[in-house]
């Protein structure tokens, strides 16, 4: 005898069992192994009576059949409210589905998954050791591979335009046989060496190729035969020679260059006439600006990742007769010669001294720019700067002092995108009327002593609140919902928990949530039901709770074009399936 129990339209499940003198009750909260109570009775009918009593009073509380094919109800997409059970007829359907992929995966048991042969397919996983079937990937164009490539990955050649790889133990010759490859990525361990292939030189069509994480890596001389290749990326990897930066430099469709360069020279790239944006790092704490820099007269844009001579690095620069945008942190304090450098249209500073040089008043075409360091370091000067569009104020690494936003950002009419991070301010209220001009705001690692409501006034379209420590901030993101304007949110976790629901937001059309530190319950409930009533989202990325996934709710948003979930329940599909039956995804 065995019977199972569920208490109306909740999520509490009761069952027992009688084998021979003994009964089992099992109880608890479906898709849960629940709790198991054994009893031992004198025979198997006084077991069986025993049973037949317990029954009939959890009946009488409202309990009722659970259909034995729908087994223990799979956990809710979120929180723990009330659900329904799948009927029967829903449940028997779904089984005889799985019943027919499980057989369609026994036939082709010994190749690759039947979806290779999917017209639609786009983006394949390879192995060294297994080998690709011919003619049967045409319509893939993306590839990765964690333990590197088969030897016959060429059969992708007509198609594969871009190719990821992690610690590649060799290259294979049939590298060079994919003709519309554009972009390779390659990443490796902080401790090794790679040595670059010359079959990489013979990919005709190669356009930007990154290598990041390893130690050092060596660089094939023969990159002149790399027509199209305009993009090189050495991230966190540092050139093994000087004979490294020669045959980077030979790359003659070369724009786009970052790297640290061995023994801080850079003369070979003079040889790179189309050389137009350089990001250079620096192993050590040496300040010296790198060797040859002042040669690179075709420069446009440049970048140093590591603190260098402030001084010596504006006269450098005022030697560049191309250069529009340059992004550097200095070692001292900055000379006051910046009006030697009107040209420059975007401009990354980082100090720590106290005040800038009044000269920067003179560059009156700076559109873009970056300051790391206090506040109270930026003068009346930027006042003058009538071009500024785009403006990023971030403080220091280590706890920043209690500040105000200098009177002269209040005063930048045509500054429509605005960061703030890692700063303490004080209240924005009284000057919030003057940030009329505004479109998108970023609060980054920020601490505010008051989050006033009142910047629901603004006619932002872009609001970014990625970390910040506020009083008041679950009044004012309830009073930000009359912003008519606003088509972009994003929500970093440390903000997600004062978020109880996004009422008032209609005009949304993105919307990207931290939901990582968010309780599994009420509170990651309100917000995914609060979701599904945006009528204009097309966008959406969520970062989910461990053990967690998504409300089925969201099936009626049907206009969402592109939905991306970061740490989603793989056994909690069933919800999603139901979704993209329902929505427009791409």
């Amino acid at each position: 005898m065995s019977l199972r129990l569920a208490f109306g339209l909740s999520e509490e499940f009761w069952g027992i069992e009688v084998r021979d003198s003994t009964t089992t009750v099992r109880f608890g909260r479906i898709g849960s192994p629940g709790q198991t109570v054994t009893s031992s009775h004198a025979n198997e009918t006084e077991a069986r009576t025993s049973a037949e009593r317990l029954i009939a009073e959890k009946r009488k509380r409202g309990y009722v059949d659970a259909p034995r094919m729908a087994g223990p109800r799979r956990r809710p997409a979120f929180g723990t409210g009330p659900i329904a059970l799948f009927p029967a007829r829903i449940v028997e359907s779904e089984r005889r589905a799985d019943e027919e992929r499980r057989r369609r995966a026994e036939e082709n048991s010994g190749e690759l998954a039947t979806a290779g042969a999917d017209a639609r397919l786009r983006h394949i996983t390879v192995h060294e050791r297994v080998p690709l079937p011919e003619n049967r990937f045409r319509s893939v164009v993306s590839a990765s591979g964690a333990l590197g490539v088969p030897e016959n990955i060429g059969v992708l050649g007509a198609t594969l335009t871009t190719l990821s790889l992690h610690a590649p133990s060799s290259f294979p010759e049939s590298l060079g046989r994919l003709g519309k490859l554009s972009r390779l990525s390659i990443r490796g361990p902080s401790h090794e060496m790679l040595v670059v292939p010359d079959v990489i030189a013979r990919l005709t069509s190669l356009e930007r190729l990154e290598i990041a994480g390893y130690d050092r890596a060596a660089m094939p001389a023969a990159l002149d035969r790399a027509a199209r290749l305009s993009s090189i990326d050495f991230e966190r990897t540092s050139l093994a020679s000087g004979k490294d930066l020669t045959a980077v430099a030979q790359a003659p469709a070369l724009v786009e260059l970052r790297c640290t360069p061995h023994g801080q020279d850079v003369s070979a790239l003079v040889s790179a006439p189309k050389l137009r944006r350089l990001s250079l790092g620096r192993v050590g704490t040496d300040p010296r600006l790198p060797r040859g820099l002042g040669k690179l007269e075709q420069l446009e844009v440049l970048s140093l990742e590591h603190a260098v001579d402030g001084a010596a690095l504006v006269a450098c620069a005022s030697s560049l007769p191309s250069l529009r945008s340059l992004q550097f942190q200095s070692d001292g304090d900055l000379p006051d010669t910046f009006d030697s450098l009107r040209s420059i249209e975007s401009l990354g500073v980082g100090t720590e001294t106290a005040e800038l040089p009044k000269s920067l008043r003179d560059l009156r075409n700076v559109e873009r720019f970056s300051f790391h360091g206090p506040l109270a370091a930026i003068g009346p000067w930027l006042a003058a700067w009538e071009r500024l569009t785009e403006l990023r104020l971030e403080g220091p690494a280590k706890r920043p002092p209690r500040t105000v936003l200098p009177a002269a950002v209040f005063t930048l009419a045509r500054c429509k995108r605005l960061t703030i991070a890692r700063h303490r301010l004080a209240p924005l209220d009284d000057m919030l009327g003057a940030w009329r001009w505004l479109e998108s705001l970023t609060l980054d690692t920020l601490a505010l002593e008051s989050f006033s409501p009142s910047l629901a006034e603004l006619g932002l379209r872009e609001l970014r609140l990625l970390g910040m420590k506020a009083a008041g901030t679950k009044t004012a993101l309830r009073m930000w919902g009359r912003m008519q304007a606003l088509e972009t949110l994003v929500i970093g976790a440390p903000v997600a928990p004062e978020v109880s629901e996004l009422r008032g937001f209609e005009s949304l059309g993105s919307l990207t949530l931290d939901l990582s530190r968010l309780k599994l319950g009420y509170e990651l409930a309100s917000v995914m039901a609060s979701i599904a009533k945006l009528p204009k989202l097309r966008h959406l990325t969520l970062t989910m709770p461990d053990h967690a996934g998504i409300s089925g709710e969201l099936a009626s948003l049907h206009g969402l074009e592109t939905l991306s979930l970061t740490n989603f329940d793989p056994y909690k599909t069933h919800v999603l399936r139901r979704i993209l039956c329902n929505v427009a995804v791409r």
